[in-house]
């Protein structure tokens, strides 16, 4: 996830000579691109817990993307089985208070769901969106990507559901999210969550940015977290 803009765990130019963007970034792929390359990520500052925060502006956007990273020795495979457990966001993340997690179609390709985030904050609505997250397949060969998401177009396949639930909320249409894994020279992974999400309304940016760092930060803990916890877990059965 004012903590409301990046409560999903879940819940894309500027290098020219990597991608020849258009003036403004608009198209879901290209966002996730964007998000994927190195080149750009600023360095804000690390926390004491080991984990490093950057940004980057988003061509044409006024808010700028974030990632954040951390070394740790959990495997990829477990994080993205608690990335992908949609059903249970509730039993792991802090903000589950106020936030609403519906799976809708899962598929073998990918998982689509929804989200309503809750916001107590007088004048300011409420939002909401469908995302598709995709399981990418990480493995020793095939390193870096592990999940990913878009935000979805409310007028396409789930138009009919949208207007039935939660209509006074403001629908959130444009922003997508990559967690990536790569291994070490140390034997640990270093793992990142980066993101880009308009949140809409009349805040200004600037509060939203620092609003944003706070959430994406609590995201990145929890996930992790509960990873470690099934991690632990998995390692206790099998020693029975």
């Amino acid at each position: 996830m004012i903590k409301v803009f990046y409560k999903c765990i879940l819940g894309f130019g500027l290098i020219s000579t990597v991608f020849a963007f258009e003036d403004k970034i608009n198209h879901p792929n290209d966002l996730l691109e964007y998000l994927y390359t190195e080149q750009g990520w600023e360095y804000i500052k690390s926390t004491n817990d080991g984990i490093t925060i950057k940004s980057k502006t988003v061509k044409g956007r006024e808010l700028e993307a974030l990632m954040v990273h951390k070394k740790i020795k959990i495997s990829p495979v477990i994080i993205t089985e608690v990335l992908m457990d949609v059903d249970h966001y509730g039993d792991f993340l802090s903000s589950a208070g106020t936030l609403k997690s519906i799976p809708l179609d899962n598929t073998s390709l990918y998982l689509d769901g929804y989200q309503h985030i809750s916001n107590s904050i007088p004048f300011f609505s409420d939002r909401r969106y469908c995302f598709r997250m995709t399981d990418m397949g990480w493995s020793e060969k095939n390193q870096k990507k592990l999940v990913q998401w878009v935000l979805l177009n409310e007028n396409d396949k789930y138009r009919n559901y949208l207007q039935n639930n939660d209509s006074d909320a403001v629908y959130l249409d444009f922003g997508a999210g990559v967690w990536m894994a790569s291994p070490t020279s140390d034997g640990q992974i270093d793992i990142s969550y980066r993101l880009y999400m308009d949140p809409g309304g009349s805040i200004p940016n600037f509060i939203i940015d620092i609003i944003n760092e706070v959430s994406i930060v609590n995201i990145f803990k929890d996930a992790l977290a509960e990873a470690e916890k099934r991690s632990v877990s998995k390692t206790v059965i099998k020693q029975k």
